[in-house]
């Protein structure tokens, strides 16, 4: 992509959970799909033909991986894990709900909310350590010499990289949801993304992230 003036990034968001963990912060935590997340990843499936792009890069945590092999199952090539993909760890709030954090640590709240660049999270990571390691992803895929990849992470891992191919402040982060199992697809040209699709899904639009289409 490096000389390139465009190219494509299609970004799947791992599968749904469950319910244990719905409405809670799950970042370094390595939890599975749900029975619900797998049949979601086999419905998205349906979004891509019969062809995948070249390069397919997977986060290290289990519900990434489980939805890398069931959405590239069959297909020649693989994937490769890429470390800079993990979600943010949220350390002591892992599995905890906003609720419950607001109650035992308001001023950490109050400086995430903020977006005080200097935050870490309690134990955790900070957010210019993410943002450093994101950074570093993308310069990676604009060295490398594909139209087109695929990635499959987490959502503020998307929310994120929307921000940074747009050229937005990384606080509008929080104006973007990622739902489970969806793509968001960006067209960068020449340095600078547009938002192509946000949420796409397998059931209401079969084939449109095949070669026909992009």
């Amino acid at each position: 992509m490096g000389n390139m003036k465009h190219w494509k990034l299609i970004l799947v968001r791992h599968g749904d959970t469950g319910e244990d963990f719905r409405h809670r912060y799950i970042g370094s935590l390595d939890i599975p799909l749900s029975i619900k997340g797998r049949e979601q990843v086999l419905a998205l499936r349906k979004m891509f033909g019969n062809d995948l792009p070249e390069l397919r890069l997977c986060s290290p945590l289990g519900r990434c991986l489980e939805t890398a092999e069931i959405l590239l199952a069959g297909t020649p090539g693989g994937f490769k894990i890429d470390a800079d993909l993990r979600e943010i760890d949220f350390g002591k709030w892992e599995n905890m709900t906003f609720n419950n954090i607001l109650a035992s640590s308001p001023g950490d709240v109050a400086r995430w909310s903020s977006f005080d660049s200097h935050f870490s999270f309690p134990e955790g990571e900070a957010i210019r350590a993410f943002q450093a390691r994101l950074r570093h992803f993308v310069e990676h895929l604009e060295n490398s010499h594909v139209d087109s990849a695929l990635v499959i992470t987490h959502g503020g891992v998307i929310r994120f990289l929307i921000c940074q191919l747009l050229k937005l402040d990384p606080w509008q982060y929080i104006l973007f949801e990622v739902k489970a199992a969806s793509a968001t697809v960006i067209n960068i040209y020449e340095g600078r993304g547009v938002l192509a699709g946000l949420n796409l899904t397998g059931e209401a639009n079969p084939g449109i992230l095949s070669p026909k289409f992009i």
